[in-house]
């Protein structure tokens, strides 16, 4: 795992065997709040709908139709330990309305990456009483079809939530990556799965870049409304 590798406190991406010819951009989130390195090709999906002020939602419209969430949550303190990557796993099956239990499968990350994830080591200290900051990571895959259509494409599902007990806040993002498209789905007519490179490791590296250069540029973000 990259926390396994003592990860200095500027990642080196070299170490995640990123493809050569996947070019990363640093983009803003919620305003500039937050930065992030993403695939190049992403795009910013609130240009075309709507998007809750409290996430970000990116994708490659053009190629491969992965996309990127970020979201801002209520910390959930009623799950422990690397179940909540469970819960919020299960939430997103929910939102995709995933089918089938044979189809919808995770695997949680044996190790927290707490200790190697750049945000969590910049959170404001806090003299509140609770719990520590933690990391979570799953990988897995779901069935899910797009626009509510009945074809239902497998698609890989990158997972962490980074609680800040202290701002009574998640920080939940996830990477959803196409690994078989059905022929009727809407996906069909432009997603490259050689694009996509459905290799499981491709997805879990580009994951961890993404996640490991999460950066909060103003921690008023997570300030109660």
């Amino acid at each position: 795992s990259a926390a396994g590798q003592g990860m200095s406190s500027e990642l080196d991406l070299s170490d995640l065997k990123l493809k050569d010819d996947l070019k990363l951009k640093e983009v803003e989130l919620f305003g500039g709040a937050m930065t992030m390195l993403m695939p190049a090709v992403f795009v910013d999906i609130s240009n075309f709908r709507q998007i809750p002020d409290t996430q970000e939602c990116w994708a490659d419209t053009e190629d491969t139709d992965q996309s990127v969430i970020v979201e801002i949550l209520a910390h959930e303190d009623q799950v422990q330990g690397a179940a909540i990557a469970e819960y919020y796993w299960d939430d997103i099956a929910q939102c995709n309305e995933a089918s089938g239990e044979s189809e919808n499968v995770i695997t949680v990350a044996p190790k927290e990456l707490t200790h190697s994830v750049e945000l969590i080591k910049t959170i404001p200290t806090s003299d509140s009483k609770v719990a520590e900051p933690s990391c979570w990571v799953a990988h897995g895959h779901q069935r899910v079809s797009k626009f509510k259509e009945h074809e239902r494409n497998l698609v890989a599902v990158h997972l962490a939530v980074i609680q800040i007990p202290s701002l009574d806040s998640d920080v939940v993002l996830h990477l959803n990556r196409p690994i078989e498209i059905m022929p009727n789905s809407s996906s069909a007519e432009f997603v490259s799965l050689e694009q996509s490179g459905d290799s499981t490791k491709d997805g879990i590296d580009l994951f961890l870049a993404m996640l490991h250069s999460l950066r909060v540029k103003d921690w008023g973000l997570f300030a109660s409304p």
